[in-house]
């Protein structure tokens, strides 16, 4: 099966970056959404990892993090916010600061994908 990434951005300059960003660097193409609307709709499959923006312009990403977490997806914040702004229950995850560190965030994706067997 694929590696399914998912990017939850409203920014949609930053969204296309990022989604360049990792289909050039590591051949990921992401599932991406908007909204906070949007992901609460999404139904496919459960990804391998998320990367959720905290602040939407329709509200905090929680909703749809407490779902990816309940299925066991691993999260990484991706945001202006502060780490110190999320919730207790999400201070494990990972998170990383805007703007980010691609090299970074990169080699996060790519660990994921080789930990699932996937290409490094």
């Amino acid at each position: 099966m694929d590696f399914l990434l998912l990017i939850v951005e409203d920014d949609a300059f930053l969204r296309i970056d990022l989604a360049d960003a990792l289909a050039a660097g590591l051949g990921v193409v992401p599932q991406m959404r908007g909204s906070l609307a949007e992901a609460m709709a999404y139904d496919g499959r459960m990804p391998d990892l998320a990367i959720l923006d905290i602040d939407l312009g329709d509200g905090k990403v929680f909703p749809f993090a407490d779902r990816l977490a309940a299925a066991g997806v691993p999260i990484l914040f991706l945001s202006g916010s502060r780490r110190q702004d999320l919730p207790d229950r999400f201070q494990g995850q990972m998170y990383m600061s805007k703007p980010y560190d691609e090299p970074r965030l990169m080699g996060i994706v790519a660990a994921r994908r080789a930990a699932l067997g996937g290409a490094p």
